[in-house]
């Protein structure tokens, strides 16, 4: 865990989130991804390195952001060309503690075989302006099958807990689940995910959850999306109600996971 000099605990009762899987600096609309049915495996050195750069831009413009979760973020990857982007997002928010929960971290991932993707190290980040208690990375059960599960990321979610008065705590969840499965992984870990939930609250803690989910909130319309979707996708919706009586929020408009 990174953390900045300032001490800062948290006072406030209202926050402000930013989650955003940010394609390890790679998926920009030039990207035409190979896990995605395209050719790419990795945009051009100059094209990532112009990604991270934007990116580092964007997060220091977001002067109302409590919390930062990103998903994919690589900290030593070929298809990244070994740009720590963890450390330079960090230097970028010099205000915040930082941590980073690893969940892909392969020495040699040997697909597409006309251009395999190399060694990879990459996980999901939490940046804060507070400084938690502890920042703690979490498994989720189940995997792919061997040999695929020895080349996919290990799946997490990350837990940064910060002291509030009285003795409870602000529980900051981190989560990035799986893709490109039939949907059992997710249902599994979504369990699991769950019940960790739920006991959080039975301590009288408060929580929230953001990352990147590979699913649909409940209640998601696609009649509702006005910055396009593909016609083809296809959707995992989220049990509803997930947990009775919590509340998800999310950009209705925009056909993000």
């Amino acid at each position: 865990m990174l953390v900045s000099d300032a001490n800062i605990s948290v006072q406030d009762t209202m926050f402000c989130l930013l989650t955003w899987n940010v394609g390890f600096c790679g998926l920009s609309k030039e990207m035409d991804f190979f896990y995605d049915g395209g050719k790419m495996v990795r945009p051009t050195y100059e094209s990532s390195y112009a990604n991270l750069e934007a990116i580092r831009r964007f997060v220091q413009q977001q002067d109302s952001v409590d919390f930062f979760l990103f998903q994919d973020i690589d900290m030593k990857a070929k298809r990244s060309y070994y740009l720590n982007q963890y450390d330079s997002i960090a230097e970028t928010l010099s205000f915040t503690a930082a941590c980073i929960g690893i969940n892909y971290n392969v020495k040699y991932v040997p697909i597409p075989l006309y251009e395999p993707m190399g060694s990879v190290l990459s996980g999901i980040a939490t940046y804060s302006r507070f400084i938690p208690d502890s920042c703690v990375r979490y498994s989720y059960p189940g995997n792919y099958d061997w040999p695929m599960k020895v080349f996919m990321l290990d799946r997490c979610f990350l837990v940064s807990r910060y002291p509030l008065s009285g003795g409870k705590q602000l529980i900051v969840v981190n989560t990035h689940n799986s893709a490109y499965d039939d949907g059992s992984l997710r249902k599994e870990q979504m369990k699991f995910l769950k019940d960790f939930l739920q006991a959080e609250c039975r301590k009288g803690n408060y929580v929230i959850v953001g990352g990147d989910w590979n699913q649909c909130p409940p209640g998601y319309d696609t009649e509702r999306v006005t910055k396009g979707i593909q016609d083809d996708l296809e959707l995992f919706p989220v049990e509803d109600p997930f947990i009775p009586g919590w509340e998800w929020t999310y950009d209705i408009t925009t056909p993000t996971n």
